[in-house]
């Protein structure tokens, strides 16, 4: 019978103890798990299989064949399910010396067979409460009965294995935790968000209400002047109205926004207009690098409202650094290839490669990490307490919209963002 070496085990378990503590996944450390015990009991193969309710699945293994994990993967827990099912359903270790005439084996002994499998060994593994949490295993390929030094590593390799399992365990209630939290954060702005909406459709519907009403005592009266006067509110009242509706349908992802045939530089100077009433917290600069493309179908209305969101969030991050941060709009075609829209931080699902308008906001905020410009765009997320809306989702709408992608580029200068929009 072969022997079990304790000291290269005991060294063994303590690297794969070192490897939990440095923040190695599950899946890492049990693999390892299983390499050590097969080490410690050469010419064996060894498994560890995770329990879910009252079913087994693969954890890690090794020496096994993969056809043979397939075939009982999920597997239903019972006092006649093989070495594994039997012993996580019995809370006890399970030993099957000759699998072919063990009775826990019958309906496995064919399958067994088929894989050279003979005898095989299984400890669950247990948490503090006495609780299974799956079950670890030796298969040997000829009829065997382990010694005391072969269960024994079995046992110590079940014992960190339960610290590996509950680790991954907590972790994934913490994730779950933080999601919870996240929904209900996302819950609440949604609720803030509808009652801005509701507020903003209140107030065009008065401006509205009153505009008709001005307008029909006019006209009662036979003042064509005034009539006129109130005809004209309250079609500007009916177009501020319209112009929520598409903001919110190009966010949401329904109906296109209503675009007009524009010049690039006819949308720069609507942009300059536009935006200079709006930047009051920074120095802002609008221009042109080169020659802009001649002739573009846009939603004008939604390129402004993600410029500004831009601006604005420029501006919200350069705040303390100066009183008056500088934030640069700047304007320029650029060949869009394969090779950039594929690394786009976010393409429409109909960009396509060729000549673009590359609309790019840049302010002194940054760097950015990895986490914080993958979470920018999200429709409620803010790194500032307090600060929860529509924000940069809006960035996405337009982008979408237009059939365009966004870029962000990083670093220690500051941030820049481009959305870039086909024009051709």
């Amino acid at each position: 019978m072969r022997r079990v070496s304790p000291s290269p085990l005991a060294d063994d378990l303590l690297s794969v103890l070192v490897g939990v503590a440095l923040g190695e996944t599950e899946s890492q450390s049990l693999g390892r798990l299983v390499q050590v015990l097969r080490a410690a009991v050469p010419e064996t193969a060894t498994s560890v299989l995770r329990l879910e309710g009252e079913n087994l699945y693969h954890a890690a293994s090794a020496g096994l064949d993969p056809a043979y994990c397939e075939a009982i993967e999920g597997v239903e827990i019972g006092p006649r399910v093989g070495s594994c099912g039997t012993a996580a359903f019995l809370k006890e270790r399970v030993i099957a010396k000759d699998i072919s005439v063990d009775p826990r084996w019958g309906d496995f002994t064919e399958l067994a067979d088929r894989f050279d499998l003979r005898a095989c060994w299984s400890q669950p593994i247990f948490d503090p409460d006495g609780t299974v949490l799956g079950t670890f295993a030796i298969y040997e390929s000829a009829v065997a009965e382990p010694r005391d030094t072969h269960l024994d590593a079995m046992e110590r390799c079940a014992a960190i294995a339960s610290i590996v399992m509950q680790r991954a365990q907590q972790q994934r209630a913490l994730e779950q935790l933080q999601a919870r939290r996240a929904q209900l954060e996302r819950l609440s702005s949604l609720s803030r968000l509808a009652g801005l909406v509701a507020h903003d459709f209140a107030n065009s519907l008065q401006v509205l209400t009153f505009a008709v009403g001005e307008a029909s005592d006019a006209a009662a009266r036979g003042d064509v002047g005034a009539t006129r006067v109130g005809l004209q509110d309250v079609a500007h009242a009916a177009a501020q109205t319209e112009t929520l509706c598409s903001k919110l349908l190009a966010f949401s992802g329904g109906t296109p926004a209503v675009r007009e045939k524009l010049d690039g530089h006819a949308l720069l100077e609507r942009l300059r207009r536009d935006l200079d009433g709006s930047a009051k917290d920074c120095q802002l600069s609008v221009e042109a690098d080169g020659t802009l493309p001649d002739a573009m179908e846009v939603a004008t209305e939604l390129i402004f409202g993600a410029v500004a969101a831009l601006v604005g969030n420029a501006a919200d991050a350069g705040i303390g650094a100066e009183a008056r941060p500088n934030v640069e709009v700047r304007l320029r075609t650029v060949a869009l290839d394969d090779e950039r829209l594929d690394s786009a931080l976010f393409r429409a699902a109909d960009a396509a490669a060729g000549p673009h308008l590359c609309i790019e906001v840049r302010g002194a905020g940054g760097p950015l990490d990895a986490a914080t410009v993958e979470s920018m765009f999200e429709p409620f997320y803010s790194t500032k307490p307090g600060h929860r809306g529509l924000g940069l989702s809006v960035v996405l709408g337009t982008a979408r919209a237009h059939a365009g992608v966004v870029e962000v580029q990083s670093g220690a200068a500051g941030t820049g963002v481009s959305v870039l929009l086909p024009a051709f």
